[in-house]
């Protein structure tokens, strides 16, 4: 599936998908902002995939940064 929603700044791209049966989480935040995010998902997993759109002249870099966090869900804190 295309996922739509998300704007063009770097804080919309923090991603978390938790598992209720076992209670794990994972959140991937990235430093860049979402050009595409695609959801696939089979019985064992699901995926979302975030793209950044990079525009990197012949010669030149560019840095970004992504991380992922594994945690448990009692590790999260509770949305007020």
């Amino acid at each position: 599936s295309y996922l739509t929603g998300y704007s063009q700044d770097a804080v919309d791209n923090n991603i978390q998908v938790e598992n209720s049966k076992t209670h794990a989480g994972v959140e991937e935040i990235t430093s860049r902002p979402i050009s595409k995010l695609f959801l696939w998902s089979i019985k064992t997993t699901v995926c979302p995939e975030a793209y950044i759109a990079l525009n990197i002249p012949p010669g030149k870099t560019t840095k970004w940064q992504a991380i992922y966090r594994f945690y448990t869900t009692e590790q999260m804190p509770k949305s007020k």
